[in-house]
């Protein structure tokens, strides 16, 4: 970027002063000598207004749109975590049945191993 300082007072600066009142006075002759010129103008600022309506209805929408999202992320993070708590009970209900299983295979075969006994001693004395 370049700038260039223009010293108060200098004739630069009242060149500069001339110029743009000579455009605004351009443009203030050229409204009045066309109607039409100043119509469209009128027009191009109320198109702009109401883009810049519907820009806002848009971003409010948004808004709307991002919090009823940030709800719906919150309640898959919270299912997340409710099936993780149901997983975590499930695994520990199989270890303990595991466990049973394993215990009741041991006294299964000491019943059997005492059945067999008195069947061997029947078959043997009697």
């Amino acid at each position: 970027d370049v700038v260039i300082e223009i010293p108060n007072g200098s004739p630069l600066e009242g060149q500069m002063g001339q110029q743009m009142g000579q455009q605004q006075q351009q443009s203030l002759a050229l409204a009045q000598a066309n109607p039409e010129y100043l119509s469209s103008r009128t027009h191009a600022v109320e198109s702009v207004q109401s883009t810049i309506v519907e820009l806002g209805s848009i971003f409010e929408q948004l808004s709307t749109l991002v919090a009823e999202q940030g709800e719906m992320a919150r309640r898959v993070d919270e299912n997340v975590d409710d099936a993780l708590a149901s997983t975590q009970a499930g695994y520990e209900q199989l270890q303990r049945y595991w466990r049973n299983l394993s215990s009741s295979r041991g006294l299964a075969v000491r019943v059997l191993a005492v059945l067999m006994f008195f069947i061997v001693i029947f078959g043997t004395f009697f």
